[in-house]
C-alpha cells in the first residue's frame, strides 16, 4: 500500500488516476447501433493487473451486478 499523492501527477495535476480498483463508467457496452447493453464499461485497471491494463485507454466490461474487491467508482461534481 502507498500514501496518496506520493507519485508524479499527470498533465492536468491529478494524482493517483490509475492502477487501484477499475473504474466504473455510465457508458454501457455495446455492439453496433445497439444504443443499451448489458453490461457497463470499467476503466483503469486494478491492482490484479500488469501495469499494460493499468491505463485509462484500457477498458474491461462487466454486468452492472457483479461485486468484486478490485472495481469501484470515482466520485465527481461540477467544480
Amino acid at each position: 500500500m502507498k500514501d496518496v499523492g506520493t507519485k508524479t501527477s499527470n498533465a492536468l495535476g491529478l494524482y493517483d488516476m490509475n492502477g487501484n480498483v477499475w473504474e466504473w463508467s455510465f457508458d454501457w457496452f455495446t455492439e453496433g447501433a445497439v444504443v443499451e447493453g448489458t453490461e457497463r464499461i470499467s476503466r483503469g485497471g486494478s491492482f490484479i493487473n500488469n501495469e499494460n491494463n493499468a491505463r485509462v485507454g484500457f477498458f474491461h466490461r462487466f454486468s452492472p451486478d457483479v461485486n468484486y474487491t478490485y472495481i469501484g467508482f470515482r466520485l465527481a461534481r461540477t467544480p
